[in-house]
């Protein structure tokens, strides 16, 4: 049998579908090879290698493969004499370094040219087959690589009634995949490569304690505290993007347009270059570009010709990564009654919440969140939330543009960048509490049973929070569907 096309748009018609099969094919090699040595009980050294290839990259061989390698070592310093005979209260003391470095593929760029096919109408009736290249070729792609150092100690004391253990991390990210602009002889704007590069730097520290060891109560407490600073040291922004580049601050920056409160028609003012309050006309620099024809239909920035301009308005408000982080467990045994409670917190974490609503484009038939009952109005003045307004008369005053703006006409979603919507959180949450208990030996020694044991448990049971309105969870406050209306 045989199928005819009579037209070759036919071939992209819905009314006939086409058998499609993807298979997708890789190949990897690793060689790998680890050894340990420790002497007198007291000194360990530890070292790995791996030689790692991967067809994913370049066709220059010398970019297929990476060695990837680490080194370790730790000193027992508790089983020195000096320790062990002058300061007996030290049950264990070690200090432990590593460096090394790692390796991460990134599958979503292609060494290869990279073309989409389809169908382009060129005349009525007619059709022509094309292929769009999306990615040029990049003979040059290669490992991302990640450089770590790490020291630290591990400290017990009181026969490790008491232990403590912290590490300082460094790691430096090189040959990160990012966009970078091209010489336009090539025919294409931008590519990916390898080039950017990221720095993150921390510690982590965790307590252990045996408040209290009796044979009838028990009471143990397990605390950890970790901190992470994270800088992007090279990036680079498209030409043509809106918003500005992360380059010399962390990676979850957050940039927001910074607001002065509520004019007298219900929109957002902004503080100028200058620091001078100004209307949102002032501040994006809006005009009529259709003034003489059809007045009142569309307001425009002049500062969208230039946008190195726009990214100018916006400024450095927080990091949505927390400052600090950690955790809590107690655990309380009371003979065969145990209680345990675990707490998670976060410190200075900048969160962004998606608007509730916007103040141009109010349904009346859609649901909104309780917010936007506090939203300005000439009866709530007071409030920071931008007004229900409406579009206004072109011809008596021009707060209409800023309706425009608000509402359809900017390149990017202005309303949702506003510092209204932008707070600083702290918070902890108790996330289990659980009891148990379980069977005396004697009843499970009858019943030839090793242990019985019943409990009961509760989880997210409440958050301790600043900035805390009691109906949204600080984890999902961005997303107004996490949470009741």
């Amino acid at each position: 049998s045989q199928i005819l096309f009579p037209d070759q748009s036919l071939a992209d018609s819905p009314e006939y579908k086409t058998y499609a099969r993807t298979h997708n094919e890789n190949a990897f090699a690793s060689f790998y090879a680890t050894a340990s040595y420790t002497y007198d009980r007291k000194y360990t050294v530890f070292g790995s290698v791996r030689y790692d290839g991967s067809d994913l990259f370049g066709v220059d061989p010398k970019y297929k493969y990476l060695p990837l390698w680490s080194i370790s070592g730790s000193w027992l310093a508790s089983e020195e004499s000096f320790l062990k005979d002058n300061v007996p209260t030290i049950s264990n003391l070690r200090f432990r370094g590593s460096y090394g470095l790692q390796g991460n593929i990134d599958k979503n760029t292609s060494p290869f040219v990279v073309g989409n096919y389809g169908n382009v109408s060129i005349l009525p009736g007619q059709t022509e087959q094309t292929i769009v290249v999306t990615s040029p070729p990049n003979s040059k792609l290669r490992w991302e690589k990640t450089e770590n150092v790490n020291v630290g100690f591990d400290l017990g004391v009181l026969k490790n009634r008491i232990s403590v253990a912290a590490d300082m991390y460094g790691r430096k990210s090189t040959d990160l995949l990012g966009v970078r602009a091209l010489p336009l002889e090539n025919g294409f704007e931008y590519t990916n490569m390898n080039w950017a590069q990221v720095t993150n730097k921390g510690y982590e520290i965790s307590l252990t304690t045996k408040n209290i060891d009796n044979q009838n109560f028990k009471w143990t407490t397990n605390f950890n505290l970790a901190h992470n600073k994270s800088n992007i040291d090279r990036i680079e922004v498209r030409a043509n993007s809106y918003l500005p580049s992360g380059e010399g601050y962390p990676v979850n920056a957050v940039f927001a347009l910074k607001t002065a409160g509520i004019d007298a028609n219900g929109y957002p003012q902004f503080v100028g270059s200058d620091g001078q309050v100004v209307s949102a006309i002032e501040f994006f620099q809006l005009y009529d570009p259709y003034a003489d024809i059809i007045p009142g239909e569309l307001a425009q920035s002049r500062l969208t010709e230039n946008a190195d301009k726009f990214r100018s308005l916006f400024s450095y408000v927080g990091d949505r990564d927390p400052k600090y982080t950690g955790g809590l467990i107690n655990t309380f045994k009371i003979k065969n009654f145990d209680v345990t409670v675990s707490a998670a917190f976060n410190l200075k974490q900048t969160v962004v919440k998606t608007p509730p609503y916007n103040g141009t484009q109010l349904d009346r038939g859609q649901n909104y969140t309780t917010d936007v009952l506090n939203a300005w109005s000439p009866t709530n003045t007071g409030s920071n939330l931008p007004g229900i307004v409406g579009k206004g008369d072109p011809f008596t005053d021009n707060s209409w543009m800023a309706y425009q703006w608000f509402s359809s006409s900017n390149p990017i979603n202005t309303y949702a960048l506003l510092d209204t919507w932008v707070e600083e959180m702290s918070y902890m949450r108790i996330s289990s509490i659980r009891l148990g208990y379980s069977l005396p030996k004697t009843v499970t020694d009858k019943m030839n049973i090793q242990n019985v044991r019943f409990s009961v448990e509760g989880r997210n049971l409440f958050v301790i929070s600043s900035d805390y309105k009691g109906y949204f969870d600080p984890e999902t406050f961005g997303n107004i569907y996490a949470q009741p209306i």
